[in-house]
């Protein structure tokens, strides 16, 4: 739980989808000039990598799940986005 308080918890769950939301916008560009493809094995490599850090790194408390979790939420949006326009590509007219 990191110590978290509920109001903390509702905190944290804002910060996670404005920062999502602005990523997801933000990195919409890296789709449209190298691909979807590129973009989903980014972001699933970021995701990876930022989770493994939350759970090596429990230990750090708040400011580190903070950092390290926001990070991770950089990239939930351009993954899914990514996979949405990966296949709207691949499907047959």
């Amino acid at each position: 739980t990191f110590g978290f308080s509920s109001a903390e918890v509702l905190l944290f769950g804002v910060a996670a989808n404005v920062v999502a939301g602005i990523f997801t916008f933000g990195l919409g560009y890296f789709d449209d000039k190298f691909g979807p493809k590129s973009l989903m094995v980014l972001s699933l490599s970021s995701l990876v990598i930022a989770a493994l850090a939350i759970f090596f790194m429990h230990d750090g408390g708040k400011v580190v799940f903070w950092v390290l979790g926001l990070f991770l939420c950089i990239w939930v949006g351009p993954a899914q986005s990514a996979s949405r326009s990966f296949l709207a590509r691949r499907i047959p007219k």
